[in-house]
C-alpha cells in the first residue's frame, strides 16, 4: 500500500524503479498506489503514482488511483530504452491528474509491444506513444467504498467486479489482502476481490448490569462488517418491549 508520498526530484511521486541498461524485467501486482504526487517541474520529473524506466513490464491487478504530476503521467509513466514487451492487465489507472496523460504516459517506446487489456482507465488521460494491442478497457468510476478516507475496497456495486482477464501474466491466486483472486468465476480489475458478501458482527459489548432507575450505556462499537460499512445499529431491548438505534444507546 503505497499511499501519501510527494516527491520534487527525478521522478515518481510514489514508486520509481529505474532498470536503464539493466536489461530488467519488472513484474508488479496488487499493489494500491494511491494520492501520491510528484511536486516537480524540471524536464523529466514525470509520474505521480509510479514511473518505470525498462524493456519488460507486467502490471497485474494494481488500483493506481489519486495521483497527481506536475509533469506527465498521473498515474503511471512508462519508458523503455530499446524492444520489450509491456503487458497491462486487469489494472485500475484511473481518477489521476497531470499535465498530459493524466492516467497514463508512454514515451520513448516505439519499439516496445504494449499489451493493454481489461484495464480501467479514461482513454483522454492517456498520452505518447500508442498501445500495440488492447481490448475490453473500460472508463468506469470503481465506486470504491471510501476513497475520500484511503478505503479503496470495491463496493459490492462496483462495475469493475467479475470483468477481468483469468489469463492475464503473472496473474496471483490472491488479492492484495490474501483473499482468494478469483470469486465468481471471473477476476475483478485492481488489487481488491470482492469477497463473497459476509454478514456483520453483532457484538453489544453485553452483559449489563445495574440498578432500576439507573442510565446504562449499550455499547456496539465492537461490531464490525469485513466486507463493508455498517449503516444502522438496531438494539432489541427486553423482547422488542423497546427498541433503539444508533452506536450506543440508554
Amino acid at each position: 500500500f503505497i499511499d501519501m508520498n510527494s516527491n520534487s526530484n527525478n521522478q515518481g511521486g510514489g514508486v520509481y524503479i529505474n532498470g536503464y541498461n539493466k536489461n530488467c524485467n519488472v513484474v508488479i501486482f496488487n499493489n494500491m498506489i494511491t494520492r501520491n504526487a510528484h511536486t516537480g517541474n524540471g524536464a523529466y520529473n514525470y509520474g505521480g503514482g509510479l514511473s518505470i524506466q525498462t524493456d519488460n513490464i507486467t502490471l497485474t491487478n494494481n488500483t493506481i488511483t489519486g495521483n497527481v504530476a506536475n509533469q506527465p503521467g498521473g498515474g503511471i509513466v512508462l519508458s523503455a530504452y530499446s524492444s520489450g514487451v509491456y503487458d497491462i492487465f486487469n489494472n485500475i489507472i484511473w481518477g489521476n491528474s497531470a499535465s498530459s496523460g493524466g492516467d497514463i504516459y508512454i514515451y520513448n517506446s516505439n519499439s516496445v509491444i504494449k499489451n493493454v487489456y481489461n484495464n480501467n482507465f479514461d482513454p483522454s488521460k492517456v498520452a505518447g506513444n500508442p498501445f500495440t494491442n488492447q481490448a475490453n478497457n473500460v472508463n468506469l468510476d470503481p465506486l470504491f467504498i471510501d476513497s475520500a478516507n484511503g478505503n479503496f475496497h470495491l463496493t459490492q456495486n462496483s462495475p469493475l467486479i467479475n470483468i477481468g482477464n483469468n489469463i492475464a501474466p503473472s496473474l496471483p491466486a490472491t488479492d492484495f489482502e490474501d483473499d482468494s483472486r478469483i470469486v465468481g468465476g471471473i477476476v475483478d480489475i485492481g488489487a481488491d476481490e470482492m469477497a463473497l458478501n459476509n454478514s456483520p458482527v453483532a457484538n453489544p459489548d453485553s452483559p449489563y448490569t445495574g440498578i432500576e432507575g439507573q442510565i446504562i450505556i449499550l455499547d456496539g462499537s465492537g461490531s464490525n462488517d469485513s466486507d463493508g460499512s455498517i449503516v444502522l445499529y438496531e438494539w432489541d431491548i427486553d423482547n422488542a418491549v423497546k427498541t433503539a438505534y444508533g452506536l450506543t444507546s440508554t
